[in-house]
């Protein structure tokens, strides 16, 4: 039964009440074992104290009443009773021990720790411990002072994400009797108002070590701390002496995120008449500087820059769709969009073409009604054109002007109710109507049209038939067409904790042949590898901003999961699953309802979500706490009506890879049939998802499909297509930014001379002495013929993951004898890791296997001695221009902070030769994010954007 805060305050008061009149002593030698029957611990006199103490608690914390549904009890006919000391004297009846009380209480999950109830029972069972701190408040380095009571105090500062994932602070300690907590709190001081008033307030309504905050709000933001002290009353074993055994975690300062904000006051539609005013206001709330930005129809009205817009004068010029954008130096946040209506009640000054004089006399006659063609008789797709006309027969001018209504029609129901939502709105001048049926929103189902025939010269009016329009869901092909692709790739390969989440091989092949038919089909793909928990999120974040209304978007997961249920749990390269670990897994593991909001929140024109992984069941303690993550955190799965998500595998299954044994090479079995029809653009994508279970249960072994089944959902109401064009060839703004934070040609531009191919190229001079078979190194204008021997021109170029960049050499030996043969080139990196991938044979099988070599960041001093683990090396040859045969890439750039930086290094026999200086170059990941979040989003659209 659940408790509402003012009760469940009173019944924490009332157990502390009890704990605390309990003494508990400095004895090293427990109370009770484990082993004691109930009937002796009822009714031994020397247990009095202790028993009364525990049936009192029980019957605070109604612990009895969850006891009902022990499968152990009711397997032994204890189901009749109705207080704690029947059920306690009814379980000793039956020979119960306090042992097979815990284990009914903590294994059924009635009553988990830290339960009052349990943790009692549990502390008798061991004898006294000193209070110790475990792990204190996690925080950053940054501090606050302010005074408190007279007293200058440090703060240490925790950022919170404001948004709709849950903020927790937590803190843990030991000892025995086991720990209480409770925590302090002080409000921030209201902004423009500070105050030297500084008075701790108890938050009554926790006495648990985690602070929970579902959703983190500005309002939550102030000064923290937990005073940890033992959860009974502990005395002296001698003196009898109440012992003072407490202590305190640090102090924190919890605000939101630099730069976050929020919209406090949303704007509202208005109505108007013609001529007249109508003020919009929007009002946000940060820790930092606001401004304001507002906007007509996606148009920036210059100088519209306060919390309130207010428009005087309004005419039918200025009906039309306002909003605001709010923003700090990092983010931004867009209001509601409200709608202005003007009424035009009074007579309109029509131009001469719209003034139309037909017919004889003052009188109007009605000519011709609107009327609706035969396809127009069912609901139309959005984009249908629509023609209407309405003419009158008049000796004087007449003015027409056409107005329409949306309205919620249900039909579910018998007569159908009718709502009206949206207020009338004038659209256009003249008899004829040309335009198209446009989605509704806020529940619009019919368009109602009609046309008002007015006459200047008599104030005569006449209105034309009503025109209702019914909307369907569904789209023109025209207006089905994207303006702009976007997809984001992850594919986690190289775990952290081999041992609960083995490395996997086909998942980097997969994602890139995923991306070039993705590419194929117009798409602008991100691509990541072997992220955590916090870059995925900022990976979705980053993938989302370039979602709208008008966008195909493509979310692809590669790696391993956990399936629970209908639910996926995505693993980032660092998750691990250890039973004793308090921390929520929420932290650890990124639940797919995260995903799907995000997208379905931007509405996009289609959403494909695919989860190529492992849906199988996890040991029960993982269930458990993926149970308690999700009851806790409150996921809300929004889908979005034009969503399709495909899954490598149902429920309960696996999903596999398999080895080409001629090349080496591993693949997805899921991507392998997926990409036999992905790439085709006559096909549809649920028909591509129908195909590839066709595919699989035709052409896969049959011990593998009875452990791996593919399947998708859909909410789409019509055919859409991945290989739909583009509706128009110019770029857009989303393909500028884009183009900005992904591509080298922006950093290396092809119209200079020193990077014609848009990429960094740094040449190095290599000077061989034939008489003492030495080599050096050559700075400056090495492209020249100024003799040397040789020049190295190392090439970093663009990997399809965006945290990810090869690099190649190109060398050209100038010299007239031969290259010596035993140079080699090695390459260190500095402050990034060096992916070195080959293959090899088995001599003995002649099976192909491939292998990945991992060199760490080197921070050798030049004079030290390198060693050949401390990058890749290759070999010059005669002959031979391009190096390595096989791919060096450079991994895990996301938590790169400065540029690229590289050692190059000859190796001979007699020589190490380190090359002066190092080889620095930037990357479009390096240059505008950090960590995978954008670094500053007004260089990344300078120029692109009029607002940020």
């Amino acid at each position: 039964m659940d408790l509402d805060t003012e009760e469940y305050i009173q019944r924490i008061q009332a157990l502390n009440a009890i704990k605390d009149r309990y003494e508990f002593t400095t004895s090293s030698q427990p109370k009770i074992s484990p082993e004691l029957p109930l009937w002796n611990f009822l009714r031994d006199a020397k247990y009095k104290v202790e028993s009364s103490t525990f049936i009192d608690i029980m019957e605070t914390e109604k612990a009895w009443e969850k006891l009902r549904y022990s499968k152990i009890l009711i397997q032994n006919h204890i189901i009749n009773f109705n207080s704690s000391a029947e059920l306690l004297n009814q379980m000793a009846a039956k020979n119960f021990a306090i042992s097979h009380f815990l284990k009914i209480c903590i294994e059924d999950n009635l009553l988990p720790y830290p339960s009052d109830t349990v943790s009692f029972i549990h502390d008798l069972n061991y004898g006294y411990q000193l209070l110790k701190m475990v792990k204190d408040i996690e925080s950053t380095n940054e501090k606050v002072r302010r005074e408190v009571n007279g007293q200058m105090e440090e703060f240490h500062v925790v950022y919170a994400k404001i948004g709709v994932d849950p903020v927790t602070v937590q803190v843990h300690a030991s000892g025995i009797p086991s720990p209480r907590y409770e925590w302090y709190y002080r409000p921030n001081d209201e902004t423009g108002s500070p105050t030297d008033e500084f008075k701790w307030t108890i938050l009554q309504a926790t006495q648990d070590n985690v602070l929970y905050f579902d959703p983190f709000t500005f309002s939550d933001s102030g000064y923290y701390y937990c005073r940890i002290q033992h959860n009974l009353c502990v005395v002296g074993e001698v003196t009898r002496e109440k012992l003072d055994d407490w202590t305190n975690s640090k102090k924190i300062f919890l605000r939101p995120e630099k730069g976050s904000l929020i919209i406090t006051k949303q704007p509202t539609h208005g109505e108007s008449s013609f001529g007249g005013s109508v003020e919009f206001v929007c009002q946000a709330e940060s820790f930092e500087l606001l401004s304001y930005q507002w906007y007509k129809d996606d148009d920036k009205l210059i100088g519209e820059d306060n919390q309130v817009l207010k428009l005087t004068g309004l005419t039918l010029e200025n009906t039309g769709n306002y909003y605001c954008i709010a923003s700090t130096y990092l983010m931004k946040e867009k209001s509601a969009t409200a709608r202005l209506s003007v009424n035009t009640s009074s007579p309109v000054n029509g131009t001469e073409e719209e003034l139309v004089n037909v017919g004889v006399g003052d009188r109007m006659v009605v000519k011709s009604q609107p009327e609706l063609p035969k396809y127009a008789r069912q609901p139309m797709p959005i984009g249908e054109k629509l023609n209407l006309r309405f003419e009158v027969a008049c000796g004087r001018p007449v003015v027409y002007e056409w107005m329409k209504q949306g309205v919620r029609e249900d039909i579910a129901v018998n007569p159908p109710e009718v709502s009206v939502r949206s207020s009338i709105t004038p659209i256009a001048v003249g008899r004829d109507l040309s335009g198209e049926v446009v989605e509704g929103g806020d529940g619009v189902t019919v368009w109602q049209y009609v046309c008002r025939a007015y006459c200047p010269s008599t104030g005569e009016s006449i209105f034309s038939e009503i025109v209702r329009i019914r909307v369907a869901k569904a789209t023109t092909n025209e207006c089905s067409y994207p303006k702009f692709k976007i997809a984001l790739v992850v594919c986690e390969e190289k775990y952290q904790k081999i041992s609960q989440f083995p490395n996997l091989k086909a998942t980097r092949n997969d994602g890139e042949a995923l991306i070039k038919a993705l590419q194929e089909l117009q798409f602008q793909v991100f691509a990541f590898t072997n992220l955590t928990l916090d870059q995925m999120r900022n990976a979705v974040d980053l993938f989302s901003s370039f979602i709208d209304e008008e966008t195909y978007c493509v979310f692809y997961y590669n790696g391993h999961a956990v399936g629970h249920s209908e639910d996926i749990y995505l693993a980032p390269v660092e998750a691990y699953m250890d039973e004793h670990d308090p921390t929520p897994l929420s932290q650890i593991l990124l639940h797919h309802g995260h995903i799907e909001s995000v997208i379905s929140d931007k509405n996009p024109l289609l959403g494909v979500i695919i989860y190529d992984s492992c849906r199988d069941d996890p040991k029960d303690f993982i269930k458990k706490k993926l149970e308690q993550s999700k009851q806790s955190s409150g996921y809300i799965i929004k889908n979005s009506p034009n969503l399709v998500i495909g899954y490598g595998t149902m429920p309960n299954m696996k999903a596999y890879e398999e080895n080409d044994s001629r090349t080496g090479t591993y693949i997805g079995v899921y991507m392998k049939h997926l990409l036999n029809h992905i790439r085709k653009r006559d096909l549809d994508i649920e028909t591509v998802f129908k195909n590839v279970q066709a595919d699989f249960q035709t052409l896969t072994s049959v011990s593998l499909t009875e452990k791996m089944k593919p399947e998708y959902r859909s909410s789409l109401g019509q055919k859409m297509y991945l290989g739909a064009n583009l509706r128009q060839r110019k770029c857009s703004l989303l393909q500028k930014a884009f183009f900005r934070l992904t591509r080298p040609e922006y950093l290396f531009s092809p119209f200079s001379q020193t990077s014609c191919l848009g990429r960094f190229e740094f040449p190095q001079g290599i000077k061989w002495n034939q008489d003492d078979t030495n080599l050096s190194w050559v700075h400056g204008q090495v492209s020249a013929n100024n003799g040397l021997d040789g020049v190295l021109t190392l090439i970093a170029s663009p990997s399809v993951f965006y945290n990810e960049c090869e690099i190649s050499f190109k060398f050209d030996w100038r010299g007239v004898a031969s290259i010596p043969s035993d140079v080699n080139v090695q390459v260190v990196g500095r402050n990034v890791s060096i992916l070195l991938r080959s293959k090899y044979v088995d001599k003995m099988s002649g099976v192909h296997h491939s292998l990945d070599t991992l060199y760490q960041p080197c921070s050798k001093d030049r004079k030290d001695t390198f060693l050949t683990k401390d990058g890749p090396l290759f070999k010059l040859k005669d002959g031979v221009s391009v190096y390595p045969d096989n791919p060096i890439i450079l991994v895990g750039l996301q938590e790169l902070k400065d540029r690229v930086k590289l050692l190059l290094i000859l190796r001979t026999a007699e020589q190490v030769l380190v090359a002066p200086g190092l080889v620095c170059f930037p990357l479009p990941i390096l240059e505008h994010t950090e960590n995978i979040h954008i670094r500053d989003k007004k260089s990344l659209y300078a120029g692109i954007m009029q607002h940020l």
